[in-house]
């Protein structure tokens, strides 16, 4: 649903830059975002604080209350272990026995993530009007990209679930890696096949988009309780520091660059996922978060010599 959400937003914000910049200027665009904003702040009291959270600071009761709203209850499925993860720091914890792994991929993919949003597609609306595409004609062929992409997000989504969360974001991160390397292999000759500069364009938003909610679930799965809030916050961080790094060195570069150059740029971590991925990922689909804790806690607690 969030990557549905995600790619639908490209797509309506492109058709509003279509319509609003040639008559306000690029400027207007900053406004679109201010309604959503505040009613974050406003709905903010009504967000529940998660149970596992609260069970783990030894605050049964409103824990139990959050699991009423939702028709839930609290069962007692024995000694887990090592709910309490060992570790001698804060992000030491997240790094220790079978959790390097798991964080290895998440910081791959996350800057991959971070690369193509803040990369890849941040320049591509320049790209296409250096090219020949006006301001308008540029915006609305990504709105239709994102367009075509969207209901793809759903598939995703189900896939996830229903089939397998190691291999839906294999699938989805090697497509993206293909897109960038059908971009990086005709360069700019890519506006001459405008059937293919469509698909193409759309690949990546559908993949960014989807990617960015595939890895906030397989995190909130892959960590245990005590650091899963850290292993979340690393995951949004690393991808916003992607964005940074790459904003930084097109800041440095002579010239604009150009589609082959972010295509190539932005797919380096995304194929380094992947491979961290098929080595170090674990499959969450059909399986209750508390045994995914247990098995990388017994891990954990081996490998520092706790058990």
């Amino acid at each position: 649903v969030i990557g549905g959400e995600i790619t639908a937003t490209y797509a309506i914000v492109s058709w509003l830059a279509s319509a609003l910049i040639p008559h306000y200027a690029w400027r207007i665009m900053w406004l679109l975002g201010l309604p959503t904003g505040l009613l974050l702040i406003l709905l903010n009291r009504w967000i529940p604080e998660s149970p596992r959270f609260l069970l783990a600071r030894g605050r049964l009761a409103e824990a139990e209350a959050v699991l009423r709203r939702f028709g839930a209850k609290l069962v007692d499925i024995g000694d887990t272990v090592a709910e309490a993860v060992p570790g001698r720091g804060r992000f030491t914890r997240i790094n220790a026995g079978g959790l390097a792994g798991r964080t290895t991929l998440i910081v791959l993919l996350g800057i991959g993530i971070g690369f193509v949003t803040y990369g890849f597609q941040l320049w591509i609306p320049s790209n296409l009007q250096k090219l020949g595409f006006g301001e308008a004609a540029s915006d609305t062929l990504l709105r239709n990209s994102a367009l075509i992409g969207y209901p793809f997000t759903f598939v995703a989504a189900w896939l996830y679930g229903f089939w397998s969360s190691k291999k839906t974001i294999i699938a989805v991160t090697a497509l993206t890696v293909l897109s960038l390397v059908g971009f990086v292999s005709l360069g700019d000759g890519v506006t001459r096949h405008s059937t293919l500069l469509t698909v193409l364009l759309a690949v990546p938003m559908l993949g960014s988009g989807t990617l960015v909610a595939l890895l906030g679930a397989y995190t909130s799965e892959v960590y245990p309780t005590p650091v899963r809030s850290r292993g979340s916050g690393l995951a949004a961080g690393v991808s916003k520091a992607g964005g940074v790094v790459i904003i930084a060195l097109t800041a440095l570069a002579i010239a604009a660059p150009s589609i082959r150059a972010t295509a190539l740029v932005a797919s380096v971590p995304l194929v380094l996922a992947v491979g961290a991925i098929v080595l170090f990922g674990v499959e969450t689909s059909g399986r209750r978060l508390d045994d995914i804790s247990v098995a990388v806690s017994l891990a954990t607690a081996r490998a520092t010599g706790a058990v």
